[in-house]
């Protein structure tokens, strides 16, 4: 008998499991998981059928079956791209772009003290929070409309949706504790420093993750999933 699968049952394994998966790497992955898995079964059992060994395969994925494997990619993936943001945040804070936000920290701070800390601290933080709601409800439309057009990565969907809604989600929760803490009190002339520096970083954070890295989403893609051109759908 031969132990190498026929195209016929390859496509049936990838059928299979993209009902049960929707990222095409991850399908990829488990696909070459369970055909390495159900060869191995027929070297130590030549007479095995197909529909046997992919039972016993798919067994081995447990109760949860493939839902597992991915929430353990998910969280690997968002863990990698979480280090990729913060040290493209880092080159914000060396020369010569330190300059420009030193300078951003510094018209902050003079804004907050024209209006006074507490004031324009309130106007400044809300005014951002409308404007990163608007741009996240955007660029999540466009992930929607991108990946109904061709075969979705897991980092896309990191990149596209969740990683920008889970920096939404711990700005307004931040915002909302820090501004309901800070009204308690009148704020001095370090405190409008330190908001200015917190302000300015929310600010680099939120041009990195809606626009810097989206603009540059396909380099970075083909970096980080060879050949990804050939998997988007034509």
């Amino acid at each position: 008998m031969n132990t190498k699968l026929t195209n016929d049952q390859l496509d049936y394994l990838y059928e299979f499991v993209s009902k049960n998966v929707e990222f095409y790497d991850v399908q990829t992955e488990l696909v070459d998981h369970m055909a390495n898995g159900i060869e191995e079964q027929w070297e130590h059992n030549p007479m095995l059928d197909f529909d046997s060994a992919f039972k016993n395969e798919f067994k081995k994925f447990g109760i949860s079956g493939f839902e597992s494997i991915v929430e353990e990619r998910r969280k690997a993936l968002h863990k990698k791209y979480l280090f990729f943001v913060l040290n493209k945040l880092k080159h914000y804070f060396k020369l010569p772009r330190i300059i420009g936000t030193v300078l951003a920290i510094v018209l902050v701070q003079l804004l907050l003290q024209w209006l006074s800390p507490n004031l324009g601290f309130k106007v400044v933080w809300y005014c951002l929070i409308v404007c990163y709601v608007a741009v996240s409800v955007i660029y999540i439309l466009n992930y929607r409309k991108k990946a109904k057009n061709q075969k979705v990565m897991l980092m896309e969907r990191i990149m596209f949706r969740d990683f920008a809604l889970s920096y939404m989600s711990i700005l307004a929760y931040f915002t909302m504790n820090v501004t309901l803490h800070l009204s308690k009190f009148k704020l001095g002339y370090s405190s409008t420093w330190f908001i200015a520096v917190g302000l300015v970083v929310t600010m680099l954070l939120a041009y990195i993750v809606f626009i810097k890295l989206p603009k540059d989403s396909e380099k970075l893609l083909q970096q980080w999933y060879p050949g990804y051109k050939d998997f988007k759908k034509v």
